[in-house]
């Protein structure tokens, strides 16, 4: 089947279909910064995008796909900064901690984006499982060399990616020890068998 024809019109019209979809994914990131992802509705949404009800169901599913749009920049964007910082870093005990500063200091840094983070850790398993695969290949590389001292599953990932949660929302939430992401970072690798006197160092 021939390609429409691209007239000036359709231009205009994917144009503000364009930015119709952008200002509901705004008004989302709005919304779910504010308050617990059971307690957001479409209703609240669209109300904060100034759309009808209907045109949001024209772009989306439901609230976990607007959820899941909002963070997969957010996402990108944190990847991409990683990818640069760590590439040469080799210690799988500098790679975890500095992966979980980073994670915690890029979202805190901006309380709205800090918050939608929180929600996607939790509701969205495909956020969840891209962190938990990134996170899976440091903890099996410092098991391989011998400095962790733990068996790589789904509950050692579980357990790092709620504590990472956990922290980020306590800070986001205005916790007033400065150093609660040093000790974080120190319990964590005690949790992975690295001896305190060496935990220590890295933070």
């Amino acid at each position: 089947m021939p390609s429409p024809v691209e007239t000036p019109q359709r231009k205009a019209g994917l144009i503000k279909a364009e930015r119709t979809r952008k200002s509901i994914i705004d008004a989302a990131r709005i919304v779910f910064s504010e308050r617990p992802y059971d307690s957001v509705s479409v209703s609240r949404i669209v109300e904060q995008a100034g759309v009808a009800n209907g045109t949001f169901y024209l772009y989306f599913e439901n609230k976990e796909a607007v959820l899941r749009d909002v963070t997969v920049s957010i996402v990108a964007d944190y990847a991409q900064f990683m990818n640069e910082r760590m590439k040469s870093i080799d210690d799988p005990i500098d790679r975890v901690s500095i992966a979980t500063r980073s994670v915690l200091e890029f979202a805190s840094a901006d309380s709205d984006l800090g918050k939608v983070l929180v929600q996607a850790a939790i509701n969205l398993p495909e956020t969840r499982a891209r962190y938990q695969r990134m996170l899976r290949l440091d903890l099996e590389q410092g098991v391989a060399k011998g400095v962790f001292k733990v068996v790589v599953d789904d509950i050692l990932l579980n357990i790092v990616t709620v504590g990472n949660a956990t922290v980020l929302d306590a800070v986001l939430r205005g916790a007033k020890d400065p150093e609660v992401i040093d000790r974080y970072i120190e319990y964590l690798l005690r949790l992975l068998g690295v001896p305190h006197d060496i935990a220590t160092l890295y933070v």
